[in-house]
């Protein structure tokens, strides 16, 4: 499973740097997103994880944030599932690890009521997660003593309800990450094909259940969302295997992970170059790897029009020089970063956000509120002159008054039909 630790606290850039983006995007997951909440301690023999990243190097959420020029806060911790609770009860198995709600919590009790309502509306809160819950249920879902339906709806609802709560908290613009193709991740590689396809298959109907669900939160007007997109990490996993994109990214194993792991989480065999990986271990992706996912990223929040299909993706490995980036080489390095892992983005943990809250918050109403003064001392300066499309600016206004959602590929017919197939291939 995505990889569980307990300890937290990495170091991440100081103070220096917070007032230097106008907005932020709050992080809550797993593994693929920590960035040293759980801190895997390097140990003789094991995956050689970069600074408290499940990594070689930084993982996609840094990448957005420094591209976008945002401040990154981070409480995802690796091993984390959408519920705790729910997971133990289907599957039988104790986590000890914050999962989605206790995350989102321990951030409320941090930044609750603290960030003016400016602040929060253009402010990005992202989740990602639910790769845990599928991981640890495999067992129970190929066994037959867990309900596919059951368990996949529970982690659908789960993640639509953490979504919900962060709308509580204020936040008006979501970024959620579906679940992606654990079926071609390295450890399911070796499984029989009949295996990896009930599991395609779950994967695909819970993502689609997933929308359903975010779908109905962003047309509930009452709720006041701006936007909420899903980054559709399912199909980004699926483009990797795509032959132009690997190359393009220079990257020259997709399937085989650059530490092999026995049983026990010792590494028996290593490669020489884990950039030229996609997978650092049978689980997690390798930086260069990150890297293509956060400039994804980075695009959808810019361009809610954007398509993943294997022209566009080469247009972002190239804009983004993406094959350039390494482990040893990378855009969010200082000099020192390699090995400190402090990097040259605003970012914190949940640690060091903790310890610096009244400067984050201070810094963070001050900036909303200096540009919400320019831009209405703009918008007075052109009143006159503005007066005559009013008429147009009211009916574009009344015509954008729901939400904007953007869907993944995946409908109700793929849910309904995902679910008819992969229960004959439980059965």
């Amino acid at each position: 499973m995505l990889a569980k630790y307990t300890a937290y606290g990495v170091a991440v850039a100081g103070l220096a740097s917070i007032a230097s983006a106008d907005t932020r995007v709050v992080v809550f997951g797993n593994s693929l997103s920590d960035i040293g909440n759980a801190n895997p301690q390097p140990k003789p023999n094991t995956v050689p994880w970069w600074n408290g990243r499940f990594s070689n190097g930084p993982v996609w959420n840094e990448y957005l944030a420094k591209w976008n020029n945002y401040t990154l806060i981070n409480y995802a911790v690796g091993g984390a599932t959408s519920n705790n609770t729910s997971v133990q009860i289907f599957d039988n198995v104790t986590i000890t690890v914050p999962d989605a709600f206790q995350q989102i919590d321990t951030f409320n009790a941090t930044f609750g009521g603290k960030f003016s309502e400016d602040v929060l509306s253009n402010d990005i809160a992202a989740v990602e997660i639910g790769g845990n819950d599928v991981l640890d249920g495999i067992t129970g879902l190929f066994s037959g003593t867990i309900n596919v339906e059951e368990y996949s709806n529970a982690i659908s609802r789960n993640i639509g309800a953490a979504v919900s709560n962060l709308v509580g908290i204020g936040y008006k613009r979501l970024l959620v990450s579906n679940i992606p193709d654990i079926s071609l991740i390295p450890v399911a590689l070796t499984a029989p094909e009949i295996a990896r396809a009930a599991l395609n298959a779950f994967v695909n109907a819970t993502n689609a259940q997933t929308e359903y669900i975010l779908g109905q939160i962003a047309q509930n007007e009452s709720l006041g969302v701006k936007s909420i997109q899903v980054l559709d990490f399912f199909t980004i996993l699926q483009k990797f295997q795509d032959p132009a994109i690997s190359t393009a990214l220079g990257i020259t194993n997709t399937t085989a992970p650059c530490h092999v792991e026995d049983a026990s989480g010792v590494v028996i065999s290593s490669c020489e170059d884990s950039d030229a990986y996609a997978f650092m271990n049978s689980v997690h992706p390798t930086t260069r790897a990150h890297s293509l996912v956060g400039a994804i990223a980075s695009t959808m929040l810019n361009d809610g029009d954007f398509k993943i299909t294997t022209e566009s993706l080469l247009d972002l490995i190239s804009k983004y020089k993406l094959k350039d980036i390494s482990s040893l080489k990378n855009p969010l390095y200082n000099d020192d970063t390699y090995t400190t892992g402090v990097t040259n983005l605003p970012s914190f943990d949940i640690k060091t956000s903790q310890a610096n809250a009244t400067e984050i918050v201070d810094a963070a109403n001050e900036s909303t509120s200096n540009s919400t003064s320019s831009t209405t001392s703009s918008s007075s300066k052109s009143s006159s002159s503005s007066s005559s499309s009013s008429s147009s600016s009211k009916s574009s206004t009344s015509a954008a008054g729901s939400a904007k959602f953007s869907f993944g590929k995946l409908t109700a017919l793929a849910y309904i039909s995902s679910f008819v197939y992969v229960s004959t291939l439980l059965m």
